[in-house]
């Protein structure tokens, strides 16, 4: 991808203490949103989805021991 090209992309990111924590006050939902909807306040912690197909990447730290052990699944994304 060109500089320009980069240069005009809209960036949306969510960081740790913008997150915002669903009623039980331990989960949290993150909506892809194309770019013409992002910031309407739709919904809370949104990302700008691109408009070619894309791919997600969850990293986690501290992970407990579910993790480590493989016994933790993510949850399947939603359209």
């Amino acid at each position: 991808m060109g500089r320009e090209r980069r240069a005009s992309m809209a960036v949306s990111t969510i960081s740790n203490s913008d997150i915002k924590l669903n009623p039980d006050g331990k989960t949290f939902d993150i909506y892809f949103v194309p770019e013409s909807e992002y910031g309407k306040g739709k919904h809370a912690n949104e990302l700008i989805i691109p408009t070619a197909p894309f791919w997600t990447c969850t990293r986690i730290y501290m992970p407990g021991a579910s993790v480590v052990e493989g016994a933790y699944k993510l949850p399947k994304l939603e359209s």
